[in-house]
């Protein structure tokens, strides 16, 4: 049985759903498996990755064409790029989407791709279920029908109200194609069961996978020293924007720090873009760099911290957690998502969500309890190797290649 699968991302490096699309497709070529990317933003320098459309200067109107339609609500109706698409798309047998909601792609094209080959949905977050927005919160609406939304702002924003028009328009299409869906975690997969969108069609679990020859334990001593910080213990706080980030919990990140600011023996590493805005209030303890895609630097990062924090109010299932402990960094985080389906009590600590005080007390915790760390250090690299290495999460994709070719 052959393959050609193509995967059709926002991005093919940058942010969590990109790492897992260029993840899973190295994976694929290392099995022989014919794999391609094609992305909206591309900054790979690799025949397997290529743009959706190739005119450049399709891809610079889609920019300008989104911030007006998104003003009026139309969110990703009409991509005009999408009229000229990536003539090898024509080859697939297969088409993988991840992230969908970044301009580039807009929803008329999925019904326009399920007629050249089987199409699988991989979930990064609730986008594909609502009327706009990627983490709906504490709003249920989008299970019956999104209408009156209580937060156009948030991400991906909107400025007029058409989340009913937008809802009905995806469970239209999703209703009416053939599509496979793929979810990370079991609460996941019983709100994609239970959505009004996917009624009798296939859904697999499959957690994130991590590949342990790119993130592994290295001497923390070292690490600290090539990262120019001082050996002591360090508390590492990592997003892709790092300050003014809400769903992240850097407003709860700033309370943290402020229980700790006058402590000269622990420090906070702080990784993000805008993450050098800390600086600016003041704090001593802190160092901070921007967030980079480069494995060999982040691997550093999570190798000179001594335990990781999650202070996110909406997760999925964080591809930070497992790269921290893939290096044998342990992470207390907020039950959020999918979190408490990675860590448990043998290698991590959970913590109710915008508890503050108990993630101080914990910090704490480890810090004065040499034993547990070593303990939870450990147990974080076995839980790796036995439950979400790339190695495991790659026969599980193909396997479900297979049933879906198979059907088609």
């Amino acid at each position: 049985m052959s393959f050609y699968i193509s995967h059709i991302s926002t991005a093919d490096s940058s942010g969590g759903s990109a790492v897992s699309a260029n993840r899973i497709h190295r994976k694929l070529i290392e099995n022989k498996i014919y794999s391609k990317i094609f992305t909206g933003i591309k900054s790979q320098k690799d025949n397997s990755v290529n743009y959706l459309t190739k005119y450049r200067l399709l891809r610079y109107v889609d920019n300008y064409y989104n911030i007006l339609s998104n003003k009026f609500g139309f969110q990703y109706d009409f991509i005009p790029s999408n009229l000229f698409l990536n003539k090898e798309l024509k080859k697939t047998n297969i088409f993988q989407f991840y992230n969908l909601h970044g301009g580039f792609f807009s929803f008329g094209t999925i019904k326009k791709l399920s007629k050249i080959a089987p199409i699988i949905l991989r979930f990064s977050d609730y986008w594909p279920l609502t009327g706009h927005c990627a983490y709906p919160g504490d709003c249920n609406k989008w299970k019956k029908i999104c209408k009156e939304c209580p937060d156009l702002s948030t991400y991906p924003s909107i400025g007029l109200d058409q989340t009913k028009r937008l809802w009905k328009k995806k469970k239209r299409i999703f209703s009416n194609i053939d599509i496979t869906l793929i979810v990370p975690t079991h609460k996941m997969y019983n709100e994609v069961k239970n959505s009004l969108f996917f009624k009798n069609k296939k859904i697999y679990k499959i957690p994130n996978g991590i590949d342990i020859n790119s993130f592994f334990f290295e001497d923390k001593t070292l690490a600290k020293k090539s990262l120019n910080i001082p050996n002591i213990f360090t508390v590492l706080f990592i997003a892709h924007m790092a300050f003014n980030n809400y769903r992240k919990g850097t407003h709860l990140l700033e309370r943290l720090l402020n229980k700790f600011k006058n402590e000269k023996n622990i420090q906070f590493l702080i990784v993000g873009n805008d993450s050098f805005k800390w600086k600016k209030l003041g704090y001593k303890n802190i160092h901070t760099f921007d967030f980079t895609e480069n494995v060999r630097n982040k691997r550093l990062i999570f190798c000179a911290s001594d335990c990781k924090i999650l202070t996110s109010i909406n997760e999925n299932f964080p591809n930070v957690i497992l790269e921290s402990m893939a290096c044998g960094t342990p992470v207390i985080a907020f039950e959020s998502g999918g979190v408490k389906e990675i860590i448990s009590n043998d290698n991590g600590i959970l913590v109710e969500k915008e508890n503050i005080e108990k993630m101080e007390e914990n910090i704490r915790h480890l810090k004065k309890n040499h034993s547990l760390l070593k303990k939870l250090s450990s147990n974080t690299m076995k839980t790796i190797k036995a439950k979400f290495s790339s190695e495991v999460e790659i026969k599980k994709y193909i396997q479900i290649y297979k049933k879906v070719l198979r059907k088609s």
